[in-house]
Order: C-alpha cells, then structure tokens, then sequence
C-alpha cells in the first residue's frame, strides 16, 4: 500500500510529479499511481537501469540519469548499495565502521567508499518543469539546494529524512524555515528507527 493511501491523503487528480533522487523504483511511493506525467532523475546508473527496466512501457515516465543541485557541473557520486550521496552533499556526516573490539574510529564516508565513485552530470533544480504539483526530494544532502533553486511552488513537497545526528537535525531546520517562509504545512506520513526518520508531506497553504 502507497505511504499516501494508508495515510488517507488525496493527491487530486492529472498531477505531474517530479522525484529527485528516486533510488529503488520498486519501493518507490508513486508507483502506484497514474500519474499524468512522471518525472525521475536518478544518478547511480544501477538504480537507473533498473528504473528504465520497470518503466520502459510506460509513456508517462520520464527518467533521467542525473542528479538536481543548485548549479551545473561533473559531480562525484558515492555509491553504496541501495543509495548515494554527491561529494560535498550538506548533511552527510561520517559513517561508523567498528571493528569487532570497536577500536576504530568512525571513517570519512568519502574515504570509506572511494572505490564505488562515478563521476556523474548534476543540473541547477531550475530546470524542473513549472507544471509539477508534487516533489519528492529524497537526494541526500542535497534537498536544500533544490529547494532554494525551485522556479515555482509546487503544492505537494515530500521529503523523507534521516535525523541521527546534531548536524542532520540542523540542516532540516533549513528545510523547515524554507517551508515556513513560503508557507507549507507539514504532515506526517511515517516514521521509523525510534523517531530519527521521518517522511513527510509538505503542503502549500
């Protein structure tokens, strides 16, 4: 069942909808939905291979493989199974990789997982269609350079977010006051792992 119909919330109807960062399409939200056009970028080229493979009969959607930031350029995608992060992504902290005594200390991610870099082609988020009604942002890091880039205001924006840590809650106060500023009311769609992951449906008011 879609995260929207267990939590009752009706997205209208003909909606063009946009998820950045889309990452394993047969988790994915929307799949469910008929969408009127649909719109997904997504840099690990596995993931979006397997996008391409899921969606190729489907007219409706329109992949990319690519991510969305706040200007244009070659970036560094670190790759980790079933996501990735870009090089220099806002909230991403360091990873803990223990030994079995627990003696090691945490690691740079970007250390961590050098060996599984691609250089990938990321867009200024100015460039998503003014048309879109829901935005689902689940590009690790790099959800407030999206926003802070937008050309329009959707109606819909769904963020899921990982609250583990001082530095994650900080930067999804950004979030938060960009929402507040351009007036979006927050609901609630889940939450998991004790209340530090959180998904949720900002709506414009």
């Amino acid at each position: 069942t879609s995260v929207f119909m267990s939590n009752k919330i009706n997205l209208g109807e003909n909606l063009i909808v946009a998820e950045v960062g889309c990452g394993d399409w047969r988790s994915s939200d929307i799949k469910n939905y008929n969408f009127e056009t649909t719109y997904l970028f997504e840099p690990n080229i596995l993931l979006y291979q397997d996008i391409v493979k899921n969606t190729i009969n489907d007219n409706k959607i329109k992949s990319f493989n690519c991510a969305l930031s706040d200007r244009d350029y070659i970036g560094k995608l670190y790759n980790y199974g079933y996501t990735s992060f870009l090089k220099g992504s806002d909230s991403f902290v360091n990873l803990w990789s223990w030994d079995a005594l627990g003696k090691i200390p945490p690691s740079d991610p970007e250390v961590f997982y050098k060996d599984l870099t691609t250089n990938v082609p990321v867009f200024n988020a100015a460039i998503l269609d003014k048309e879109i009604n829901l935005l689902i942002l689940t590009n690790n890091g790099c959800e407030y350079r999206v926003l802070q880039n937008l050309q329009f205001r959707p109606k819909f924006i769904q963020i899921k977010y990982y609250l583990h840590t001082i530095k994650q809650m900080a930067y999804f106060n950004l979030i938060s006051d960009w929402m507040k500023q351009n007036r979006y009311a927050s609901n609630v769609l889940e939450t998991a792992q004790y209340n530090t992951y959180f998904n949720l449906l900002f709506v414009k008011v």
